[in-house]
């Protein structure tokens, strides 16, 4: 009954996916309403007893619930084909082929004053431009401690003359 119920409301799957910004023409979109079905079906399930019994307060419910869900799916994507090869691979010149003499003064002054795990976050953060969510995970540490880090880093880079630190 559920699966029926579900292929029933594809109008309402299918603004799910429109509001994510999933059209007709994007190349994963019959993959996209695969995902929402099966969404919209465990949802049934899992919230059976607290669906409420209004139709249009239960398209809404599920509506919401499926779009988080789906956002979340598509935030995961980007990260993880954007960010599929850790910066602590990647060569020197990650961030730019022509990188100032200063700047290299600067990162080997910072290396030989923070903590391997600062140094870390440094490349991660400034040089890679990665998010801090992604940083946290892969140096497992807590967004507190990243935070931590960052002005570590900020106070380290304007004893050695850098006015304002990294930005």
């Amino acid at each position: 009954m559920t699966f029926e119920t579900a292929l029933a409301n594809r109008k309402l799957i299918y603004s799910v996916l429109l509001r994510a910004g999933i059209d007709q023409t994007h190349p994963d979109f019959e993959d996209y309403v695969q995902d929402c079905l099966l969404i919209y079906i465990t949802l049934e399930e899992k919230f059976a007893h607290k669906l409420p019994t209004d139709p249009v307060s239960r398209e809404a419910f599920i509506f919401v619930r499926m779009y988080c869900q789906i956002i979340d799916h598509l935030r995961h994507e980007k990260y993880r084909t954007t960010y599929q090869m850790p910066c602590a691979i990647l060569p020197d010149n990650c961030a730019s082929t022509n990188v100032d003499h200063a700047l290299i003064c600067l990162r080997h002054e910072l290396k030989q004053r923070l903590t391997a795990k600062e140094y870390q976050f440094f490349e991660m953060a400034y040089r890679c431009e990665l998010p801090f969510t992604y940083i946290c995970h892969e140096l497992k540490i807590s967004r507190r401690t990243a935070y931590r880090f960052q002005k570590i880093i900020r106070q380290t880079t304007r004893q050695l003359g850098w006015e304002k630190g990294p930005n």
